[in-house]
């Protein structure tokens, strides 16, 4: 399907780790087989998901939220945790129950060392009387206690994650609130405090949060639209013993692309990936590298095509040690300018060198997300895709059958 790019107000992000250098499409696909897995999974469209272990018994377990209208007669809007058997099946842990959120955020973290993790949610909950906001959970022996809830004034709360400010061991809050990026540090007694705002964004008019730990103390990127035109600009801060200080930097800005941190070469440091440059009138038709070298990050062309509105995750598919990439968006049309095509690409990394293998890998599905685990436990790396089919929202897990 070919349509003209339409937009979209939310920024998203995905953090991935890779090695990674694209060289072109390539004719050959690899042997790549992925398995539609009937589940009980919640359908949902705007959806923010993670697996992670809850219960400590060795597998990965799942949280998911999203929109469905016609899920329940009390709200649109859900959050389900999913306990997992060990071979990829889910089912729905009615002990704990959260906030249901679309457009949100969940992150997970310990945030009081005792060795399991506990959950933060923010985003937009319709429910009647509600309004949302920012909820911490404690993990109590696999069961989720609601601890704290930060109220926004005014609209809903799209962002929120641990991240430890002042460097002493134990997960604070960053959070996107009333306009502005806040602090909220742990106490280390089951609270969080209010700290302080992010300085220097005031006349920013929406942004999405990177964290982007430049030096391993708790750096943040941010990719804001600034001014009357509404035009995109990147800014970096540095953590600085707990204070925040606005960073000079060479990194280009994108219009609803991808900004990555990710470790390119293998050293050890992050370095970052951009794609779909340049601002709301003017586009660029490339894609960037910025190598950390030496403490600064030098800039480089890449090959890899255009996308925009995109998720991307980056994972080892074929099980040979470096990650592939699954990026789903529109695809720029090279031959046809001002148009873009609905994709979900693989491509594959062959000894640090990207090849598009496989197009069209799964059906496309808009306001997507992707995530990817081990599910089963056999070894290779399954892949959960929700979004919407049309106007009916779907949640998708595909099993991974490397041959």
């Amino acid at each position: 399907m070919v349509k003209r790019y339409m937009h979209r107000s939310r920024i998203v992000i995905c953090l991935v780790f890779l090695v990674f250098t694209w060289v072109g499409f390539a004719q050959e696909e690899a042997n790549y087989t992925f398995e539609l897995k009937e589940t009980e999974l919640v359908p949902v469209g705007d959806s923010n998901n993670i697996f992670f272990d809850y219960d400590l018994d060795g597998d990965l377990d799942l949280i998911i939220s999203g929109y469905n209208n016609d899920f329940s007669e009390v709200t649109s809007t859900h959050t389900f945790l999913y306990t997992n058997d060990g071979k990829g099946n889910f089912t729905i842990d009615k002990r704990s129950s959260f906030m249901g959120i679309e457009y949100g955020k969940i992150d997970v973290g310990d945030i009081d060392n005792d060795k399991d993790l506990d959950i933060v949610i923010t985003g937009q909950e319709l429910i009647k009387n509600k309004e949302g906001g920012i909820v911490i959970y404690k993990n109590e022996n696999a069961v989720f206690k609601k601890i704290k809830k930060i109220e926004p004034d005014r609209a809903y709360s799209v962002y929120a994650n641990f991240i430890d400010v002042n460097n002493d061991q134990y997960e604070d809050l960053l959070v996107e609130l009333n306009d502005s990026i806040k602090f909220y540090i742990n106490d280390k007694k089951g609270d969080f405090l209010a700290a302080g705002n992010l300085e220097g964004i005031d006349e920013v008019y929406e942004y999405g949060v990177i964290p982007f730990d430049m030096d391993n103390d708790g750096d943040i990127m941010l990719q804001g639209e600034y001014g009357y035109e509404l035009e995109p600009k990147t800014l970096l801060f540095k953590n600085n013993s707990g204070k925040y200080e606005s960073v000079s930097h060479n990194f280009k800005n994108t219009f609803q692309g991808i900004v990555v941190p990710v470790d390119i070469d293998n050293d050890g440091d992050q370095d970052v990936f951009m794609t779909n440059l340049g601002s709301i009138s003017e586009n660029l038709d490339e894609s960037f590298f910025y190598i950390k070298e030496e403490g600064s990050f030098k800039e480089s062309v890449s090959d890899v095509l255009v996308y925009n509105i995109v998720q991307s995750c980056f994972v080892d598919l074929d099980s040979d040690g470096d990650k592939d990439l699954i990026i789903m968006g529109n695809r720029k049309e090279l031959n046809k300018p001002g148009y873009y095509s609905e994709a979900i690409d693989i491509y594959e990394n062959k000894e640090g060198v990207f090849e598009l293998i496989k197009t069209a890998a799964f059906p496309f599905l808009g306001q997507s997300s992707i995530n990817t685990a081990d599910v089963d436990g056999d070894g290779n790396q399954d892949v959960l895709l929700t979004g919407y089919e049309g106007e009916t929202p779907r949640t998708r897990l595909y099993i991974n059958k490397l041959k």
